[in-house]
């Protein structure tokens, strides 16, 4: 990420939000002193990512908050408490006690966006990607006239005065919405997120790390972890960072019991076989076919190779 022309992209993920979070933040500020220096470009940059109906929101949220209120809006149906209601309020102590945990856990720290887990709004992927279409202004990576997105500006701001799409145009803006999302994943220098968000389509096909790092993968399923081995086979590194005191119970078995062994007799998808091993760590079955051939290592025994 240092060198001035590497135009190389990295993915980090981990098994919770909260490491991603503090990977997130710790890359960032990495990044910064970088650029500070002078040993990294200014128009890298470091993207958070959460699920795409929360970045669309994130994308969206000055125009949603901003809209006016349609005039032929339904108006809002708050009936205030009578006297006896609020005093069987306050007798209710314990439903008092239940609400307010229930509007803790539910509170948005961003207005607009619903899902809490968001926790800098200014690293998520919506955020960039108002920076990329030159919405937002001052960022050396930005890109307003770049073929896949020209006219989303434009668009975003009649949204944003309350303009009422027909079909036809609604539909378009989508599609320059999702354009303009898929150029700021493919012009990030490094995408933090958790590894079910890094196996979704809409990710790994529009960003092409060469390093993948898994953070707490001792702790991690593996069938979240192997997408991640298999949908970027263009990756030159992968670094999977744990601690194996961590791991769960190690199974003995026979090779009868092993539940690898019965699977062998079943189809596996993709075109490597099934494996086994006398020794395995207990968890889900996962689907064989997903791994690569430099996964399966000397320590399995694969049938008919």
């Amino acid at each position: 990420m240092a060198g001035k022309d590497n135009n190389h992209q990295i993915l980090l993920t981990s098994a919770n939000n909260d490491a991603v979070n503090d990977i997130a933040d710790k890359v960032q500020e990495a990044l910064t002193l970088l650029q500070k220096d002078g040993h990294a470009p200014q128009n890298k940059f470091v993207v958070r990512l959460h699920t795409l109906e929360t970045e669309k929101s994130t994308l969206l949220r000055d125009v949603s908050l901003a809209r006016p209120i349609p005039e032929n809006a339904r108006p809002q149906t708050v009936t205030p408490l009578t006297a006896e209601g609020k005093e069987m309020l306050n007798r209710l102590q314990v439903a008092y006690l239940v609400y307010e945990k229930h509007k803790q856990a539910t509170a948005q720290k961003f207005e607009g966006v619903a899902d809490r887990r968001v926790r800098v709004l200014e690293q998520s992927l919506g955020y960039r990607a108002l920076q990329v279409a030159g919405i937002i202004g001052g960022a050396p990576f930005a890109q307003p006239d770049h073929e896949s997105i020209r006219g989303f500006a434009q668009g975003f701001r009649h949204y944003l005065k309350g303009m009422v799409y027909i079909a036809e145009e609604k539909i378009r803006f989508q599609q320059r919405t999702k354009a303009l999302l898929d150029l700021t994943l493919q012009s990030a220098t490094c995408a933090v997120t958790t590894m079910a968000v890094a196996a979704t389509p809409v990710f790994h096909t529009n960003f092409k790390p060469v390093v993948v790092t898994i953070d707490e993968f001792a702790r991690a399923k593996e069938q979240d972890a192997m997408p991640l081995v298999d949908k970027y086979p263009q990756a030159e590194c992968r670094i999977f960072v744990g601690d194996i005191n961590q791991l769960g119970p190690v199974v003995k078995s026979t090779k009868e019991a092993n539940p690898f062994f019965a699977q062998n007799r079943v189809s596996a998808p993709g075109p490597h076989p099934a494996c086994r091993r006398a020794d395995y760590h207990a968890s889900p079955p996962f689907p064989l076919g997903i791994l690569p051939q430099w996964v399966l290592s000397a320590n399995w025994r694969i049938k008919g190779c």
